[in-house]
């Protein structure tokens, strides 16, 4: 694969500045970039799944000091199914959009 000295001092073909968005990315840094957003990303479900555990172990610790009615718990629960989905959704949202611009980079 040659490229030539003008798309490696960020000229187009038209011999034109290119913007940063057109310039072309190393495999390298579009690597390092889907590395950073799978990081980000487990720490989305990290944060997410330390949160639920945490409400969890607190309103266990609640209900053996001082029984809840149902209803509560029932919402409670449903809460924290919530969080779990919510979780999956915006981790799943991050690791897509990562995938997608490792494509898109790795292609131009």
């Amino acid at each position: 694969m040659t490229v030539s000295l003008k798309v490696l001092a960020g000229f187009g073909g038209n011999g034109c500045l290119m913007s940063a968005s057109e310039t072309p990315r190393s495999d390298a840094k579009s690597i390092l970039l889907l590395a950073g957003h799978l990081v980000g990303s487990a720490f989305i479900f990290a944060t997410f799944f330390t949160m639920q555990w945490l409400m969890w172990l607190g309103f266990d610790q609640l209900d053996r000091m001082h029984p809840l009615p149902e209803t509560i718990r029932l919402l409670v629960s449903k809460l924290e199914i919530v969080i779990l989905y919510a979780d999956a959704i915006v981790t799943g949202i991050v690791v897509i959009a990562a995938m997608y611009r490792f494509c898109r980079e790795v292609t131009v």
